[in-house]
């Protein structure tokens, strides 16, 4: 009966596995591993061998013939039999002592691990910016919203340095269809004051949460540990008693080129982009055509799902000029107000734009999730695609995402409070520190010498003089580097004291 109430308690913990394997591995309780508001995790996992033990287990139990005794009737079995006969210790080995009484300590609280930083405004010195990666594929997102992807040394979308303006991203814009009202769930493209603002930088995931009016948006983004894709979570809660008509609109502006060849001539690298619109799977796909014999394909994917809650099948265009309009900008293009033309194939400008009409009714909410990635082959990009197009998928892919900078953080030895302080470096590695009377303002209070190790520091900048050249540039996007990895990269060329 007391076995009988445990596995209800189990299963009402979400440990019933969904298939024919029965329960889940096991509940994690350590409250380290905890993430916010969460005091236990289910290992959603099946291993063979103990499920053979409890088969095994029953067996023994239940029949007249036990398993161990078909394993003693084994002749190798037997002729090692004595070593698993322990001998009596020689002399007297019990000892007597006291043993310490222990009091029953109360249940640890689990742990709340804030975000690594957090900013109420996008209008930093120099942006601040969140690394996530899964070893191949890269996303830098600002405080903005702004940012870029890179899988290997490859751009998937177009990026720029420029600290003042931070125009270049993945954005969606939100507009209310009725009251012709845009705004996007990040400070960027639309750059629209909001009523509330908020941006957390975690190590799994970056989250910008804002108010506006009635309408409560959460933009949550994060790396698939095991895939090649980028995912954007998108939830928009109505708190008036209103319905209210939303067009949710996503643009990617399309690269598919190593950063040097595209910054050395953006034109001509679009010239090797060719898109396409697989209506079965609402996934729109970019191929980058081989220059020669010896370069592989690459397709790049993008889909904007809504879980079955869309009015109306999704809208698309591939052409960036089309889209933005001649005369308008990001903040507001002129594709935003008008249907879209659904262009695909050899385009002059190629871009991923997709879009979806919702109703969000009084008090309720609706979730989209934008999938961004890349594959080897057109069948294995729209499998993709289509899988974590998926809410499980979706969910499974963020809780992999916190699982793995937990591994990466205790891997590294490194700690959340010193990641907070590397991630900080990592918009003064990847943008240009300002520059004029009022530089120093922005930067840390620093020592500005070393006298003991006979280093002295560069003017204006607190760093030793063997170091300010390195910090410089460094890719926070290469190879199969980890965030955490990229982020140590930049502070082991560094010699910095902050107060």
């Amino acid at each position: 009966m007391l076995c009988g109430r445990g596995f209800t308690i189990c299963a009402g913990w979400g440990a019933r596995g969904a298939g024919e394997y029965g329960y889940y591995e096991a509940i994690d309780f350590t409250p380290v591993r905890m993430p916010e508001g969460e005091s236990y995790k289910v290992i959603r996992s099946f291993m063979a061998h103990h499920q053979g033990m409890s088969l095994l287990t029953l067996a023994n139990l239940l029949l007249p013939d036990k398993m161990y005794d078909y394993f003693h009737r084994d002749k190798r079995v037997q002729a090692a039999e004595l070593l698993l006969q322990e001998r009596i210790p020689a002399g007297d080995s019990i000892k007597n002592r006291e043993i310490p009484v222990r009091t029953r300590t109360q249940k640890p609280k689990p742990a709340h691990i804030a975000p690594l930083q957090e900013y109420d405004t996008a209008d930093t010195p120099v942006p601040e910016v969140n690394v996530h990666s899964n070893g191949t594929l890269t996303t830098v997102i600002t405080g903005g919203g702004s940012g870029f992807i890179r899988f290997k040394d490859l751009a998937v979308s177009r990026w720029r340095e420029d600290p003042v303006a931070d125009p270049w991203g993945d954005y969606m814009y939100i507009r209310d269809v009725h009251r012709d009202r845009l705004w996007s769930p990040a400070y960027q493209p639309c750059r629209a004051p909001a009523d509330r603002l908020r941006v957390q930088f975690s190590q799994e995931r970056t989250t910008f949460l804002r108010e506006d009016g009635e309408l409560q948006t959460t933009l949550e983004i994060a790396v698939s540990p095991d895939a090649n894709a980028e995912l954007r979570r998108l939830t928009i809660v109505n708190t008036g008693g209103e319905a209210r008509s939303i067009e949710v609109t996503t643009f990617l502006e399309i690269a598919l080129a190593s950063p040097d060849a595209d910054k050395a001539h953006p034109a001509f690298t679009k010239l090797f982009v060719e898109t396409q619109y697989e209506a079965g799977a609402e996934c729109l796909l970019a191929r980058k055509r081989p220059r020669n014999a010896g370069e592989p394909s690459v397709w790049a994917f993008h889909t904007l799902s809504a879980g079955g809650r869309s009015n109306g099948p999704a809208e698309f265009e591939t052409d960036r000029a089309r889209f933005i309009g001649r005369g308008y900008t990001l903040a507001r293009p002129r594709g935003v107000d008008l249907r879209l033309e659904g262009t695909v194939g050899s385009v002059a400008d190629p871009a991923f734009v997709m879009r979806r009409r919702l109703t969000v009714e009084p008090g309720g909410q609706i979730q989209l999730t934008a999938v961004t990635g890349i594959a080897e082959s057109k069948e294995q990009a729209l499998e993709l695609a289509q899988q974590l197009s998926l809410e499980q998928q979706v969910e499974r892919a963020f809780q992999l995402a916190w699982t793995r900078s937990q591994i990466e953080l205790q891997h590294l030895h490194i700690s959340p409070a010193d990641l907070g302080v590397f991630q900080s470096l990592a918009g003064r590695a990847l943008f240009n520190s300002p520059r004029g009377r009022n530089a120093s303002r922005a930067l840390p209070p620093i020592r500005r010498d070393n006298r003991a190790s006979g280093r002295t520091a560069s003017p204006g900048t607190g760093l030793s003089s063997w170091s300010g050249l390195p910090i410089r540039r460094i890719c926070l996007s290469s190879g199969r580097c980890s965030p955490a990895m990229n982020i140590c990269a930049i502070t082991g060329c560094m010699s910095i004291w902050s107060s």
